[in-house]
């Protein structure tokens, strides 16, 4: 018995399918893609953020009393805040985006973009008709309790 639960643990352990928690290095220093027909604000680099999957934590600004705006959210998180080149990670690596972040719109606050009209937003990470998706989260506007930001 104690043989079989050996090689068990073995074949477990090679099993290629499998993948454990791995540590990605992102560098947010270079400048994030910016979608077409937007323009991208100067701002903070965000240095080296280590991305280890299974271990993301995020903040809510959830708000019993009212919905809070983008202006807001920004104040809140401050320099702390992911820039793109996260987002750009997570959208070349579905795998890695909780399971649980389905039911949030997860915020990258770290790069500011503006549209052609020239309102200023954030990109979104949001779960929408079944695919991950980047969406915008704009300053001026104010939002429910899905929207959440990585901590």
């Amino acid at each position: 018995m104690k043989k079989i639960v050996l090689l068990l643990i073995m074949g477990l352990l090679y099993l290629p399918s499998l993948t454990f928690a791995q540590t990605k290095n992102i560098d947010c220093n270079e400048k994030p893609e910016v979608p077409q027909g937007y323009t991208l604000i100067p701002g903070n680099p965000g240095g080296t953020y280590q991305l280890t999957p299974g271990n993301i934590k995020t903040i809510s600004f959830e708000n019993k009393t009212a919905p809070t705006t983008g202006a807001n959210m920004l104040a809140k998180i401050g320099e702390t805040a992911l820039n793109a080149c996260v987002l750009n990670y997570l959208m070349a690596h579905p795998e890695t985006i909780p399971e649980a972040w389905k039911t949030k719109n997860v915020i990258f606050a770290g790069s500011i973009f503006a549209d052609a009209g020239g309102n200023k937003f954030f990109p979104t990470l949001c779960w929408w008709d079944n695919n991950w998706d980047m969406t915008r989260t704009y300053l001026s506007e104010a939002y429910d309790d899905r929207i959440a930001a990585i901590k």
